[in-house]
């Protein structure tokens, strides 16, 4: 039984163990500092994190290049959730060593020691003893140098551990050891454009823009932090296809590369290219930098050229529209019409022969003519306006709506 036991808390630990996101250098980065009581500082995230995924955050400097001391204090942040890019995370001391945490995961223990003359954090995963750095902020320059001025009694100052570097995934706010109190980011919070196209690229822009001491907003006095919010990618659409079954319908298929905020994508329908309807939704996968796959099926797609598009619409209803597709669909007859916005002919493909006729929208037939496999309707001398194509063929009719320009 004692064999036993043990086995099966092997396996609870195995499989109740939480398994979290290693970060590197830049996957991170601090977005507000609080000197001034009560301490905060807030950072966002630029990668997905795994529930469970641990984040320390400390006020010790760096000793000598070497090592963390060990006399000041240290907060750990836990995932308590997947979180994804763009989560911004804020940590307020609130009192003596309890941490409030907003924007996701908890805090144990706290930062409750900023000095208003001047203060560094370091952010780093794994022991304080074997640390690795993902990110830095200091309210005055970094040392240049690692060596003895930066330990000692000299704790609110450090000099910068590998592999972080000022201006690209560390960041301090003076260019001397004349400090500021409080700072927050208030650059561009749009990293969607640009030519960030993919999250490689987004990641790249929000680092450059967020480390740039010129982005930033200071004070000697206590700020309130904006609420950030942060755009890292728009809808990447890798590829829309439309595909005629044999059974007459439409197959659409579409896959995203990353996701930023989408709430759902409305599939539009148009016979002419112009003049679109919805005919559907798919929900959306929100934020994401995961490729996601879609599809849909129009089952009642209109005889000839159908064209589809993508609006995709965010959480907050702001709508982009993305690329058309055409494709065309045999009728109830197996005739296929082509195009259905006409300057001067009409293309009839047909399965055998039949009768075709032209009708205008009060139902005059002004047109006549006898088809037969590949027909070409010469339509250059009516006027422009909204026609329908009357097929009659083996006891079987259909009509094909056509815009003539």
């Amino acid at each position: 039984m004692k064999k036993i036991f043990t086995i099966l808390t092997i396996i609870f630990i195995a499989f109740g163990a939480k398994t979290q996101t290693t970060l590197a250098a830049g996957d991170i980065a601090f977005i507000g500092i609080g000197t001034d009581a009560p301490d905060k500082f807030a950072f966002i995230l630029l990668v997905d994190v795994a529930n469970g995924t641990v984040i320390s955050f400390t006020d010790n400097t760096w000793l000598n290049g070497t090592a963390l001391a060990t006399n000041e204090n240290t907060a750990v942040w836990t995932a308590n959730a997947p979180l994804t890019a763009g989560t911004v995370i804020t940590i307020t001391n609130s009192s003596g060593s309890v941490s409030t945490t907003t924007g996701g995961g908890s805090t144990s223990s706290a930062l409750n020691g900023l000095a208003a003359d001047g203060d560094q954090i370091l952010a780093y995963q794994g022991a304080s003893t074997s640390p690795t750095f993902i990110a830095a902020i200091s309210s005055e320059s970094f040392a240049s140098t690692c060596n003895t001025t930066t330990g000692g009694a000299n704790n609110n100052l450090t000099c910068l551990p590998s592999p972080l570097v000022d201006g690209t995934n560390a960041i301090s706010l003076t260019t001397s050891t004349t400090e500021v109190d409080n700072a927050y980011y208030s650059g561009t919070l749009d990293f969607s454009g640009g030519g960030a196209n993919n999250a490689a690229a987004a990641r790249a822009a929000a680092l450059a823009a967020i480390n740039n001491r010129t982005n930033w907003t200071t004070s000697e006095t206590v700020q309130t932090f904006p609420s950030w919010s942060f755009v890292l990618l728009p809808i990447e659409l890798t590829y829309f296809n439309a595909t005629a079954t044999a059974n007459n319908q439409v197959a659409l298929a579409w896959r995203t590369e990353s996701e930023e905020n989408n709430d759902y994508m409305a599939v539009e329908r148009s016979q002419d290219g112009q003049k679109f309807f919805e005919i559907g939704k798919v929900k959306g996968a929100g934020t994401t930098l995961e490729a996601q796959v879609y599809s849909f099926v129009d089952a009642a797609p209109k005889a000839g050229v159908n064209y589809y598009r993508l609006r995709q619409v965010d959480f907050d209803g702001a709508m982009e529209y993305h690329k058309i597709v055409a494709v065309t669909v045999k009728g109830a007859t197996g005739a296929t019409v082509y195009p259905t916005l006409v300057q001067a002919t009409l293309n009839v493909v047909l399965e055998g022969t039949a009768n075709i006729s032209v009708m205008n929208i009060t139902g005059e037939v002004v047109k006549q003519v006898k088809g037969a496999d590949f027909t070409i309707l010469n339509v250059a001398d009516l006027a422009a306006g909204t026609y329908f194509l009357m097929i009659e063929n083996n006891n079987t009719v259909e009509t094909v709506r056509f815009v003539k320009q």
